[in-house]
């Protein structure tokens, strides 16, 4: 038997206020549980009678309702109901209902609501009902007094965020994931809240990460993240000569200078000559351990962006491996797929087709692994 807590009490009044105001024609109720539901995983009623134009109502459906203040994604919704017959689904109250709790629960007919006004109610038979409503594009921000990150374009969110894109063996722990990343298991811990918020993770009841979806894992980290924001410094500038000389001086950096490649270059070598990018190549982006220096190497003159066919971008930690590294001659590294994806989007103007299309040749299909 499961007793229903403080927060789910305030839960199940803030959905009840979401439907409510969808429900205007409706007498909206919530019945607490009896004893014998208890044990089929019921924690209350959701009571619904529909009002005429006299003011007067008819017969009320009555539809089970589980309350769960974090359910993400097809895998939880299919685990919560494998052992159930669709007739005795019961509605879903949660906190923010992510796009793919949404697009799970429709595919299985089941009914949910959220406290953002999220309301999808399919009721067959005698009280045949079809409500839908649409709520908020973003999770509400916590107010429980949590000590989680809201943000996710700092470093450590960020290098979170790089890791998770990467993993594709589950379950993984927290201690796990810091091995793999320059963060401390204390950083994680606070990132993942809101990842799992967004649908861009799934974790078990003991906490292990046992699945990504990496677009939702890019767009919710594209909420908050610019590389022209998010940094300590960008320097828009001009080669007079051309791109073709930016990329002859690359071998000509002191030995030891930290620099990596982003964006529209990254791109191409992405995609491995197997497609031509959409968009042509106007822009070199870098991101260097000194702006100045690295102005002086390649040459370049200080524009605004309209004039500019080089950015230069500075990281506020320069000790981060996954942006910058020590130049040994040769070919200039690139950041990773992920950082490369999330540069081109936030670039802006054409660039984000190219996004697009680095992400379809990429990771086509379902994202989720």
């Amino acid at each position: 038997m499961r007793n229903t807590s403080i927060s789910d009490t305030r839960l199940i009044r803030a959905v009840l206020a979401s439907v409510r105001a969808t429900l205007v024609w409706c007498d909206v109720e919530w019945e607490p549980k009896a004893g014998e539901s208890a044990d089929q995983g019921i924690d209350g009623y959701l009571s619904i009678r529909v009002r005429d134009r006299s003011g007067a109502t008819g017969r009320a459906a009555r539809i089970p309702v589980q309350v769960r203040s974090s359910l993400h994604g097809l895998s939880s919704v299919l685990e919560l109901f494998s052992l159930s017959e669709k007739a005795s689904m019961p509605m879903l109250f949660v906190e923010y209902a992510t796009a793919s709790l949404r697009e799970a629960a429709d595919r299985l007919g089941i009914s949910f609501a959220d406290t953002t006004g999220w309301v999808s109610i399919v009721l067959a038979g005698p009280t045949s009902l079809l409500v839908k409503a649409q709520g908020a594009l973003r999770p509400p921000v916590s107010s429980s007094g949590n000590r989680s990150i809201n943000r996710l374009d700092g470093p450590g969110a960020s290098g979170v965020v790089r890791a998770l894109w990467a993993v594709n063996r589950f379950p993984m722990g927290v201690r796990e994931l810091a091995k793999t990343t320059q963060q401390s298991p204390g950083t994680i811990s606070k990132v993942l809240p809101a990842l799992e918020a967004f649908g861009a993770i799934q974790r078990d009841t003991a906490g292990q990460i046992v699945g990504v979806d990496r677009r939702l894992l890019l767009d919710r980290w594209l909420q908050d993240y610019s590389i022209l924001k998010s940094h300590r410094r960008v320097q828009w500038g001009l080669a007079p000569r051309g791109l073709g000389k930016v990329f002859d001086r690359e071998w000509d950096l002191p030995a030891g200078y930290g620099i990596r490649r982003t964006g529209p270059l990254s791109a191409r070598r992405l995609l491995q000559g197997e497609l031509l990018s959409v968009v042509p190549l106007t822009l070199a982006s870098y991101y260097v351990a000194d702006v100045d220096t690295a102005m002086m190497n390649f040459r370049l003159v200080p524009v605004d962006r309209a004039a500019a066919n080089v950015v230069l971008v500075e990281p506020r930690h320069l000790d981060d491996q996954d942006l910058l590294t020590p130049f040994k001659g040769g070919m200039v590294m690139d950041v990773v797929p992920v950082q490369v994806l999330a540069d081109l989007y936030s670039l802006g103007g054409r660039f984000p087709a190219e996004a697009d299309q680095l992400m379809d040749q990429l990771y086509p299909g379902s994202e989720l692994t």
